[in-house]
């Protein structure tokens, strides 16, 4: 889900969640948070032609390993 849909606790939460279960998130089309890339091993950008738009450097960041 999108970070407007869960707010920045939420995105951490289930990035540290997901990464000790060894399995992806995703960010959802509402962007990315520095929080959500830094807790997430394995991040699943989600690129769609919403609102939001897409940064190009996010996109970058995604696709560094952790």
């Amino acid at each position: 889900m999108s970070f407007g849909a869960l707010g920045a606790n939420a995105k951490d939460a289930l990035g540290r969640g997901a990464s000790a279960m060894g399995t992806s998130t995703t960010t959802g089309d509402g962007g990315m948070t520095q929080e959500e890339r830094k807790s997430s091993k394995y991040l699943v950008y989600q690129l769609l032609p919403s609102r939001y738009g897409m940064n190009p450097d996010d996109l970058r960041k995604a696709m560094q390993s952790k």
